[in-house]
Parts: C-alpha cells; structure tokens; sequence
C-alpha cells in the first residue's frame, strides 16, 4: 500500500509538471526549472531514465529536439537557445571528464513516433545505437506488449550525486520537471526502475529491436 501511495505521488508529480509546461513561456532565458535540471545534470555521476514520451535530452540529436520543440511553438531565438543547451546536454556523455552514467530505458512506441518524419526518427534511432556502444552508456526498451510495470505512464530520471550527496528524483516532461529528494521516495523509485529495467529487454536484444525499428523507419 505505501509503495502504491508513494507512486501516486510521483503520477501526481508528473502531471503538475504537464500543466506547468502548458503554462511556461520560454523566451530568451532559461526558466528557473529548467537552470535546476542542467545543474543538477551537470553534477551528477549516474542518471538513471525511464520514459513512453521522449528520447533523454542527453541522447536527442539536434533534428528530434528542433521538431520536439517547433510542435511545442517554440521558434526564433527560444529555439537556437534550447538547441544549443541540448547540445551541452549531449556533450555530457561524450565529452565530459568522466562522462556521465548514463541508463535509459525507452518504450518502443516512443522511438516509432514521427518527431519531425521518417529521416529525423531514422537519424534519432541511428545515433542511439552509436551512442549505446561506450562503456557509460545502456539503454534498453520496453516492447510493445511488456505489459505495465512499476513505472508505467511516469516520465522519470534519477540522479545519483558524487561526495555523499543525497539522489535526487525528477519528474519530468520536456518543458518542466519537479524535484524529488524525500529518501524514502527516492530509494523507492530506483527499486522501481530496477523493476521496470529488469522487465525491458536485454541489452544485445535492444539493440537488435532499435536496428529493426530503424530499417522498419521510412
């Protein structure tokens, strides 16, 4: 019963963060939530991701994120300013010193979405095989069919933080996250997320499902 309830917080959570995206303006600069997220990012040793919705800022590239953020009306300046801190997102695994551990589990019909058309997912699912290759990198998918699991219809990274410093839970859309660090709720989500990683499909057999989704991409 308390795992359900601490769940339902969570749910609860992610639809806060839906209806502070669906308010958000983002102009020229970075909204407070969003300056959290990327320091919090920036810091951390480990982040740990689940999601239906989206591709992981940090293994978008630069056409899914262009086509993420045009469908959500951002254009202009907003855009080359969201372009460019994707790319440092990006940077986090490839060129950080060490780079950041990064574990993602994705559901298959996310990565058959149409963000921006056949050669954009092509692209998207192409640099995600790349990418799932360095030693920092894993990332499996959740088939269609997998049935629910523990976090069926969250959006959710967590964080582990270098010097003993408390994991953090965020709770995300693409516009807005909200910030978990109660312990009992953060040692909870990671059960959940060993759970759902546990039910996803293994490695080697991601890898194949996204080879086979890129070719079935046209």
């Amino acid at each position: 019963q308390a795992d359900e309830e601490t769940r339902e917080d969570l749910l609860g959570l992610n639809s806060e963060a839906h209806r502070r995206r669906q308010r958000s303006k983002i102009g020229g600069m970075i909204a407070p939530y969003m300056r959290r997220i990327l320091d919090v990012e920036a810091s951390a040793t480990e982040a740990l991701y689940s999601s239906f919705e989206l591709v992981p800022a940090a293994l978008q590239t630069e056409g899914y994120t262009r086509a993420l953020m045009v469908g959500g009306g951002v254009t202009g300046e907003a855009l080359e300013k969201n372009l460019e801190l994707r790319a440092g997102r990006r940077a986090l695994l490839t060129d950080r010193k060490p780079p950041l551990r990064l574990w993602a589990v994705l559901a298959e019909p996310l990565l058959r979405a149409n963000f921006g058309g056949p050669r954009v997912m092509k692209d998207q699912i192409e640099y995600i095989l790349g990418i799932s290759e360095l030693a920092h990198v894993d990332v499996q998918v959740m088939p269609e069919g997998a049935g629910a699991h523990a976090l069926t219809g969250t959006t959710l990274t967590l964080f582990r933080l270098p010097d003993g410093l408390p994991s953090l839970i965020s709770v995300d859309t693409p516009f807005g996250d909200h910030f978990v660090d109660r312990p009992e709720q953060v040692e909870k989500a990671s059960r959940w997320f060993d759970h759902t990683r546990a039910k996803a499909l293994g490695i080697e057999e991601s890898r194949e499902l996204l080879a086979r989704i890129m070719k079935d991409t046209r």
